[in-house]
């Protein structure tokens, strides 16, 4: 997300520092023998006092902007496998259902912001969607349709839609990796997003890149959803999730985790459920 010239691989961090932060001998940190023989507490407490990024293990920036797409390898949460507990029970990140670039209250009726996932009766995968408003170049806030992906490591936005935002862009040139590590696209610009939900105040700040195109639309199909009676009375962050649309925004691991609270509210078997 930084202004680099050196053109840059989303999925690579191209720094070539490997002085130990820790020891000052020329190996990174996660090759030191006093990182790697301290405990779990400690490890944590040498990443926070010298302020390294939780994923990569270096300096210069935090969690959010680490552009290494390798997470940790028990959970594929974005932490290193250094400094995974073991003692949780985590939950792996499931890999996005379709071909997403890899850079994602209660039950009642009122003030309830649910985006929506799942698989459908005929077995087809729904990803999960929201209507946002993000704020224009002259104040306004638009209402743009977003995917949440934790498995797209940044996020990202159409070029049509930084468009009609007129946000101004910034530079920064990077290569787009999609499944199977194929280049799916570049970005030479990215732009800051304000965005807020449709039913709370809270505002959020990403950086989001711009890229041509981002995906195809979603669902891929049309679907009939009335008979869904477990979403009936429910608000939700799509309304139109079952209809075949555009999705302007990708928002990403960088930002995914600060907006969903992990709630779900689960029907029959095979029928999407909501996320909180």
């Amino acid at each position: 997300m930084n202004k680099y010239n050196a053109k840059k691989n989303t999925v690579v961090n191209n720094s070539t520092r490997n002085k130990c932060t820790l020891c000052s001998e020329n190996h990174p940190i996660y090759k030191c023998g006093i990182f790697n023989g301290y405990n779990l507490e400690q490890r944590w407490n040498v990443i926070k006092t010298m302020k390294l990024c939780n994923n990569c293990l270096r300096s210069n920036h935090d969690v959010s902007k680490c552009m290494l797409s390798v997470r940790c390898k028990n959970c594929s949460l974005k932490h290193h496998t250094l400094l995974h507990d073991y003692s949780k029970n985590y939950k792996p990140l499931a890999p996005p259902s379709q071909n997403v670039p890899t850079l994602e209250r209660g039950e009642s009726s009122s003030a309830t912001s649910l985006s929506y996932s799942g698989t459908s009766d005929s077995g087809n995968i729904l990803l999960c969607t929201a209507i946002v408003k993000v704020k224009d170049s002259m104040g306004n806030w638009q209402n743009c349709r977003v995917l949440l992906d934790s498995a797209s490591q940044m996020s990202l936005i159409s070029e049509e839609c930084c468009t009609n935002l007129g946000l101004s862009r910034n530079s920064s040139s990077h290569t787009i990796i999609g499944t199977g590590n194929q280049i799916v696209g570049n970005s030479d610009s990215f732009v800051k997003l304000e965005f807020t939900s449709l039913l709370h105040p809270e505002t959020y700040l990403v950086n989001a890149l711009v890229i041509k195109s981002l995906t195809t639309n979603l669902p891929n199909f049309h679907m009939s959803h009335y008979h869904w009676n477990h979403i009936q009375n429910l608000q939700l962050a799509d309304p139109e999730f079952h209809i075949s649309k555009p999705i302007n925004i990708i928002l990403g691991a960088d930002i995914f985790f600060e907006l969903m609270q992990g709630n779900q509210i689960k029907g029959a078997k095979n029928t999407p459920y909501p996320n909180q």
